[in-house]
């Protein structure tokens, strides 16, 4: 009868750390895909994990691939770890009618945490033709007003 108290034959467990080493290599390969690869997809999907999942398993020898050309890239810091995926790109901004511009802030003066940002914003953009006022932002006074023809 074997000895409960033996210890692990060395190639038990070096064959453990192999293991352990794989599945965490195959991890990190899945974070990967779900945090580089999934965002980029042109609809996000329901469950980005269970895309993984599957984009792995159709894509997986060229996945690996830019996963390795990535592992060698110049973003990854010391520790192995790229700091935060980029941003995704925004559409170009659109130009806003004044009009809507002075509602969408007028709206935004109800809460007290937008106002300063609304009073930076309007500071830095004169030509927006906007003051704040004892209610929120409206329009400048015409400084030359015309005479009345009474």
């Amino acid at each position: 009868m074997p000895d409960s108290t033996e210890s692990p034959s060395p190639t038990q467990e070096s064959s453990e750390g192999t293991e352990n080493s794989a599945a965490a290599a195959e991890a990190e390969f899945f974070d990967w895909v779900v945090t580089y690869k999934i965002p980029r997809l042109p609809q996000r999907p329901a469950s980005p994990r269970s895309a993984a999942r599957g984009w792995i398993e159709k894509h997986g020898p060229q996945l690996q691939a830019e996963y390795q050309t990535w592992l060698a890239g110049p973003q990854r810091d010391s520790t192995g770890h790229s700091g935060t995926p980029p941003p995704p790109r925004l559409p170009p901004p659109t130009e806003e009618a004044p009009d809507d511009r002075l509602r969408r802030y007028q709206a935004l003066w109800q809460n007290p945490v937008c106002r300063s940002g609304i009073r930076k914003a309007i500071d830095d953009n004169p030509d927006w033709n906007l003051t704040i006022g004892p209610d929120g932002p409206q329009e400048k006074p015409d400084d030359n007003p015309e005479p009345s023809s009474s």
